[in-house]
């Protein structure tokens, strides 16, 4: 199963509702389409702690960017299904580079 980690540390407030923070983990996040789509959940890290996660159901270019030394970049979203629980491997975090990671488990 690949897990994508992306970081709501900016948007993160603890009185968040789960359909508030779904909508700060599903957009807009500097990875290559191919990677998000290549996602089976979604997990979103408040400073180094995982608060919840979704099942992954897809992803899309944003009308975002993000700029690489090869030039602009489309940001990416993703679709988000249902919760489901947090598995004791989600936390140990893995180091989020932009604020976002993929990890095969």
């Amino acid at each position: 199963m690949r897990v994508l980690f992306v970081s709501v540390n900016q948007s993160y407030e603890s009185s968040m509702s789960m359909s508030q923070l779904a909508r700060c983990a599903e957009r807009a996040w500097p990875i290559s389409l191919p990677k998000a789509q290549s996602c089976d959940r979604v997990v979103a890290v408040f400073h180094e702690r995982p608060l919840a996660s979704w099942e992954a159901h897809g992803a899309y270019l944003t009308d975002e960017v993000y700029s690489t030394t090869g030039g602009d970049r489309a940001r990416v979203g993703v679709v988000l299904g249902d919760p489901v629980p947090l598995r004791p491997e989600y936390f140990t975090t893995p180091a989020l580079r932009r604020g976002v990671a993929v990890i095969e488990f």
